[in-house]
């Protein structure tokens, strides 16, 4: 089915995953015709640091510097009880660090709770008090049920908003580019599909568009145990569906619906959008439009949208005769 949806004229290259943490281009929507606030961002990518859990200070020995710094400086105020200090913890992993917030994976050893912690510097929270706002809204669902990351709490640090998450396993981009962008069967493919259709109805319901979905957004629980379980995580673009036009969304080549490119209304619709292309590409092995910059994607959906105009163009004259 989705090779009758396959762009005219694709770019092989820009049609791959990316295998390593590379350079990306990103937009925001309303950026179209002023091509300078397009900016470079790192691509996220987990990188564990060692096989043991590493104590306290010990982290220094491995992390950069400053990252380090303002890492466990954070990661040390997390405490349930309040009475907790660094030391009372384990730091796992790093899973991603950049310029607006750091994501690492914890452990209280008292209690043997792990979990994920991101934490946004308060001078870039503007643009990530949607986040929590929509997580606040979320805590009215059940996340098993509705396959949808379990948000536990957010608390204030210095300088920075930490948000506390349920520890899952890696993203369906990891997990392609692991098995080398091997094509998924139609049964595991469908098994994701209906999860994130469950994941987005549940949305609905409380009036909550998501607005960025794309096979980063996507992770699997435990693929050992629970295999092709999977949860819609990154809430950091979702807004009232009413206010969807009036907010600001960080657009994502070849998986952001093209109207958030052309500034028309938005509505909940742009779900599916990114989720048709996150099953396209599980499903190929490939990405179904170009993901290098906007004027190849945008090009690929015109000549697809031309191409199917003039396949039921022919098919309704058929009808007539």
């Amino acid at each position: 089915l989705f090779c009758d949806f396959l762009p005219l004229e694709p770019s092989v290259s820009a049609h791959q995953r990316p295998t390593d943490p590379v350079c990306v281009q990103t937009a925001t929507r309303g950026a179209v015709r002023n091509p300078s606030v397009t900016s470079k961002v790192m691509t996220s990518k987990a990188i564990v640091m060692t096989s043991s859990p590493i104590k306290g200070d010990d982290v220094t020995q491995i992390l950069d510097s400053a990252i380090t710094q303002w890492t466990l400086e954070v990661i040390g105020a997390l405490r349930f009880d309040r009475t907790s200090g660094l030391n009372d913890y384990s730091i796992a992993a790093i899973l991603r660090y950049g310029n607006f917030s750091n994501i690492a994976t914890c452990r209280k050893e008292k209690t043997e709770e792990v979990f994920v912690l991101k934490c946004i510097k308060k001078k870039h929270y503007n643009s990530e008090e949607r986040e929590l706002k929509a997580l606040k809204c979320l805590k009215s669902l059940d996340p098993d049920k509705n396959n949808i990351v379990r948000f536990f709490e957010c608390f204030e640090f210095k300088d920075c908003i930490c948000l506390a998450f349920e520890k899952l396993d890696i993203n369906l981009q990891e997990f392609m580019i692991r098995r080398n962008c091997r094509p998924l069967r139609v049964s595991e493919v469908r098994a994701i599909a209906h999860q994130m259709l469950v994941a987005l109805k549940a949305l609905t319901q409380i009036r909550i568009t998501h607005a960025n979905i794309k096979p980063e957004s996507i992770l699997l629980v435990d693929h050992l145990a629970k295999p092709f379980k999977v949860k819609l995580t990154d809430f950091g673009a979702a807004a009232e569906t009413k206010k969807l036009s009036e907010v600001v969304i960080p657009l994502t080549y070849g998986y952001s619906a093209p109207e958030m490119f052309w500034d028309s209304p938005l509505d909940s619709s742009v779900d599916i959008w990114g989720l048709g292309c996150t099953l396209a590409y599980i499903f190929l092995g490939q990405n179904l439009y170009p993901t290098d910059c906007e004027y190849n994607y945008v090009r690929s959906v015109v000549n697809l949208t031309r191409q199917q105009g003039r396949r039921l163009n022919t098919q309704t004259a058929l009808v007539i005769i």
